[in-house]
Parts: structure tokens; sequence; C-alpha cells
């Protein structure tokens, strides 16, 4: 179900204090979204991971999005970086 996960933020350094704006992006199979029960899941595992990475000191998760492989273009791809699943 799950095809990644990818993050955008600058790649300047920031001065002590200041926090890093991140884009996350979950992106799952096209036939999520036909799958109310999946689709479910995917929402909230999007939550909880905006969640887990706000508490980390010097970031701040500013756009969480669920996303099918349809909706992610090799533009978005080319603009983020990719977490190993």
């Amino acid at each position: 179900m799950f095809k990644g996960i990818f993050l955008a933020l600058t790649d300047e350094e920031l001065p002590a204090g200041d926090s890093y704006e991140v884009i996350l992006r979950v992106v799952v199979a096209t036939e999520t979204d036909e799958d109310d029960t999946r689709e479910e899941v995917a929402l909230r595992v999007v939550s909880e991971l905006q969640a887990l990475m706000n508490e980390c000191e010097g970031i701040h998760v500013c756009d969480a999005d669920l996303n099918t492989l349809r909706e992610f273009s090799l533009e978005d791809f080319l603009g983020h970086q990719a977490l190993g699943l």
C-alpha cells in the first residue's frame, strides 16, 4: 500500500534555535483511494508521522498530505528527498 515517504526542506544551514520548515508527502498505491479502510489507515499514518516529526527540536512540518502514485508527479519526486521504507 505505501510506496514512499518524501520530505522537502531547504538545504541551507539554519541558525541555532530556528526550525526547518518541512513538507511531508506519503505516497500510496493508486487503488488505495478506492478503499475507504486503507485510505483511513494511510491518513492516520500521515497525521501520526507529522505529529512525531513536530516533536523533534528544529523541525516544523508545515504541510503534510497523502498522495496516490497518480497524484505524485516526477516533478514532485525530484523536489523531495525520499526516506527509505
